[in-house]
């Protein structure tokens, strides 16, 4: 045998070092997308329970003050609510952030719902809004009194 009709067969060692090194690389990069990915999958189905309650809060609250004659608050917590004719309405949000609606003997009550939350009152209105720091304008909801408005627009005329 001579030397030209030697084949060599295998890997050299700098080769297979090469490969070593691309794929630590890739696994450095990877490692913290993949471990985002599982923790975006475990927090998904609280913040969507979360998100179901605040919209049947918002829901329930919208319903009430449309039928609202009448608003009265008693601080960022407490707003009651009179219509003609119907047990006055009532709600409040304790300071472990559960917001409690009560009408006569009914009463509804959505777990730590309002953490960060107080209720205003602005004219025909009721303001269900955050207080967290990074709270936005989108982080309120605006519920309208259709009695009231009508009664503004006749006084207005």
């Amino acid at each position: 045998m001579n030397g030209s009709s030697l084949r060599y067969r295998g890997f050299l060692l700098i080769e297979i070092l090469g490969a070593i090194v691309l794929l630590s690389a890739f696994a450095l990069i990877a490692a913290p997308f993949f471990s985002e990915t599982m923790h975006v999958i475990e927090r998904a189905p609280a913040e969507q329970d979360a998100i179901t309650r605040f919209e049947s809060v918002s829901e329930a609250l919208r319903v009430d003050a449309w039928g609202a004659a009448s608003f009265t608050s008693s601080g960022p917590s407490k707003i009651e609510m009179e219509s003609p004719g119907q047990p006055s309405i009532v709600w409040r949000i304790d300071g472990k952030g559960d917001i409690e609606r009560t009408r006569g003997s009914e009463q509804q009550r959505w777990i730590g719902v309002g953490k960060e939350a107080v209720l205003d009152i602005d004219g025909a209105s009721v303001i269900f809004r955050s207080t967290s720091v990074s709270a936005r304008d989108a982080d309120k909801v605006r519920c309208v009194s259709l009695l009231q408005l009508a009664r503004l627009r006749g006084d207005g005329k």
